[in-house]
């Protein structure tokens, strides 16, 4: 009896591809950063429904074309390395292309113009029936047809590549609970307020590096109850007040400030006023905590702070911070 091929570790080649086809749960594709045409041209012609390579860095233009028969998604969200006739060929991909990277994700976006009504319908359907989360792959803008149909189902919305919105698209899409937009790199205040209609719940702006305090006004005083802009790196006392000008209790992800003063950060937490006592702050980010920030810390009174125990801070301050129920140095 001839010997099994053995199955490899790195790259999804025939063997490996046949393996996942007969053993799905046993052969994980997720963990294979490569795929080779054949590999490729096997998956493409035995699978349906959705094609998960969520390890794969990088593809050959070869196993591109291969994969190009394939009718369903393709998700390949760590996709970083491939050439520029590779890239044209995901990009006439027919099913959408999830790649979540902003190098990867963005040149094959250039080559596809707006999300339209058809590929939003397909989107839409797959979080329906699959996925759960409306996911609009690669396309770097909407069009105000894709943002009616994106409305029509309550799943939250993950605009992967979406570099520009309108403030006609906001608007329409102001009826959805939640959204992301990991690389959305600017929002004017029109559009912004525009976009926070009195439903949205969760707003997640991670890449926004430059957010004034009027901005920041508008985005706590609406119905957003989930707030990500761990895209700031440093918060000014402006700032801080823009933020205090909350009425409701708010979950603040600010992960990317990197160094914070203890008068901002009272004004921030709301020391100096009626506190909300399920309130909650992630500041994963802070490079250090010095002892006038530590102290003031330690007497956080919301439902939960998450610091990160890389931070540099001395000995006393981080045996206090860990006596602390309601903080968290993760």
């Amino acid at each position: 009896m001839p010997d099994m091929p053995k199955i490899g570790k790195d790259c999804i080649d025939l063997v490996v591809a046949e393996a996942h086809i007969q053993d799905p749960a046993g052969v994980d594709l997720s963990t294979y950063q490569a795929i080779e045409p054949r590999g490729a041209r096997h998956l493409a012609s035995h699978l349906e429904g959705s094609l998960l390579l969520l390890g794969i860095h990088s593809i050959c233009k070869e196993s591109a074309r291969e994969l190009s028969s394939f009718q369903g998604r393709i998700s390949m969200p760590e996709l970083k390395q491939f050439d520029a006739e590779t890239a044209e060929v995901i990009a006439s991909f027919p099913g959408v292309t999830i790649c979540n990277t902003i190098g990867g994700g963005k040149r094959i976006g250039e080559l596809l113009g707006p999300l339209e009504s058809a590929k939003a319908n397909e989107v839409v359907d797959i979080a329906r029936e699959i996925s759960g989360v409306i996911h609009t792959g690669c396309y770097l803008s909407l069009t105000q047809a894709a943002c009616r149909i994106i409305t029509t189902i309550t799943n939250p919305a993950f605009f992967g590549q979406v570099q520009s919105i309108d403030t006609e698209c906001a608007s329409i899409l102001a009826g959805k609970k939640n959204m992301t937009f990991p690389h959305l790199p600017d929002l004017s205040l029109g559009t912004a307020e525009a976009l926070l209609g009195a439903n949205c719940e969760t707003l997640n702006l991670p890449a926004l590096r430059e957010v004034t305090p009027d901005l920041i006004e508008a985005m706590v005083r609406g119905s957003v109850q989930f707030l990500n802009l761990s895209g700031i790196t440093k918060l000014t006392e402006e700032m801080a007040r823009a933020f205090a000008a909350r009425s409701k209790h708010m979950f603040f992800t600010l992960n990317g400030i990197r160094k914070l003063e203890a008068d901002s950060a009272k004004i921030l937490m709301g020391f100096d006023k009626p506190f909300f006592a399920g309130e909650t702050f992630s500041l994963i980010g802070l490079e250090e905590i010095g002892s006038e920030l530590g102290e003031l810390l330690t007497r956080y009174r919301g439902m939960y702070l998450n610091l990160n125990a890389e931070t540099q801070m001395d000995d006393k301050i981080r045996e206090a911070l860990e006596a602390k129920t309601n903080i968290k140095l993760s």
